[in-house]
């Protein structure tokens, strides 16, 4: 067996689908933090095949992160909206800010200005400032701080 989750920020995008003969295709995809125990920051397809019936089991505790991550956003460029998807590793209350910046260094927006439990988290960005107002192309960079962790990445907008 394998978890099928909607919980947000794990895994997207579940579906059945007829597989060949009488089979059942079930299909997700998702963030990974490790492949074979190596650290990783990837999304995964997964696939398996069933012969029905297949049972929906409900109540099953789902897994918390391992690790503090921040992912890349998708898409990348982007030319209208993006998701930015991290996790929250251990038994964390913490202050967490997301926020992006501009080349210069200059604030852009703030995304998350919270505290978050820990779990994983995807936050859309229609690519607006504080004040509403669409951004230029360029490269910027989203900031992820959770307490002392702190996490960078580079993503580039064109329209």
């Amino acid at each position: 067996t394998f978890t099928v989750t909607f919980q947000k920020g794990n895994q997207f995008s579940p579906a059945l689908v007829k597989g060949p003969g009488e089979k059942l295709l079930v299909t997700y995809s998702g963030f990974v933090d490790s492949i074979n125990t190596r650290p990783a920051n990837t999304m995964r397809i997964w696939g398996k095949l069933f012969i029905p019936p297949v049972g929906v089991k409900e109540g099953i505790p789902i897994s918390k992160p391992l690790h503090f991550s921040l992912r890349q956003n998708f898409p990348n460029p982007i030319f209208s909206e993006t998701q930015i998807t991290y996790s929250i590793p251990g038994n964390s209350n913490a202050i967490t800010n997301l926020k992006i910046y501009n080349v210069t260094g200059r604030q852009v927006k703030t995304l998350v200005n919270k505290n978050q439990l820990t779990g994983f988290y995807t936050v859309r960005w229609d690519c607006r400032d504080d004040k509403g107002k669409p951004i230029p192309n360029g490269i910027y960079f989203y900031r992820l701080s959770v307490g002392e962790k702190i996490a960078v990445k580079k993503m580039v907008v064109i329209r």
